[in-house]
């Protein structure tokens, strides 16, 4: 299906369908809650001003994803470490650490790293709004006619923890808007360059996802950044829940 025809009717399912009056509290505590103590990985994924972020930070009087699982984590007296970065252009950047550009380097198993990530350790509600301030501050955003705080980049959030003697992995994606030039009216030579990073890597996602759903031996994990360092979540013994955001606007 290219996208184009207006008569073609497309069927997805859903594990649950959420209106926009629940809260973020309600939605990680259906979606995130129970699968806590366990390698996980959430991705929120949507156009550009569908709520991604919002359900990833929140706000005072709403808090996001993040704050909800730093806080049921530290609840549970775990030696928690904390790190985050996002990618930019197709480059990493250490969101903790002054936007420090880092290095994707693959070991001899062929897994992928990030050598030099900064990883705080997080023992109290008070360290982790500190890192989110931090976090919030060093993320690159620029305004569009879709939103006036639109995520230009890629944001990762990872928990660490110790839980019976295994190193347990919790990530939170949330994956820069998905979004149609003509939409967002770019004009300028750096927002088409980075709208040119975020659909590919998304398209990149979307045929990882694709060929294991069909069963086939490669995985094209290399394409790009995005999809080389998200490469562990799809493996065994991780599981991978997606919330995917939808506007009401009919232009996209």
């Amino acid at each position: 299906y290219d996208g184009r025809s207006k008569n073609k009717t497309i069927k997805y399912n859903f594990n649950g369908v959420f209106n926009h009056n629940i809260t973020n509290k309600e939605l990680f505590n259906q979606i995130i809650e129970n699968n806590i103590m366990n390698n996980l990985s959430c991705f929120m994924y949507g156009q550009t001003g569908s709520g991604k972020t919002h359900t990833v930070i929140g706000k005072s009087s709403d808090e996001g994803i993040f704050i909800l699982t730093g806080k049921k984590l530290i609840e549970k007296n775990l030696e928690l470490n904390l790190s985050a970065y996002q990618i930019y252009n197709d480059d990493i950047y250490d969101l903790l650490n002054s936007n420090t550009k880092l290095k994707l380097l693959e070991d001899k198993n062929n897994n992928f790293q990030i050598p030099n990530l900064e990883e705080i350790q997080v023992n109290q509600i008070e360290d982790l709004y500190e890192c989110l301030k931090i976090i919030k501050s060093n993320r690159t955003e620029s305004a569009n006619n879709v939103n006036m705080q639109s995520s230009r980049s890629h944001a990762v959030f990872i928990f660490k923890f110790y839980h019976q003697y295994e190193v347990i992995t919790i990530k939170i994606i949330d994956l820069a808007g998905n979004e149609r030039s003509a939409n967002s009216k770019i004009l300028c030579l750096k927002s088409r360059l980075e709208n040119k990073h975020i659909n590919y890597s998304l398209f990149s996602l979307k045929e990882c996802i694709r060929n294991i759903d069909k069963g086939r031996r490669h995985i094209p994990f290399r394409r790009s950044k995005l999809t080389s360092v998200l490469r562990d979540c799809f493996i065994s013994n991780h599981k991978s829940i997606m919330i995917s955001t939808i506007c009401s606007n009919n232009s996209f």
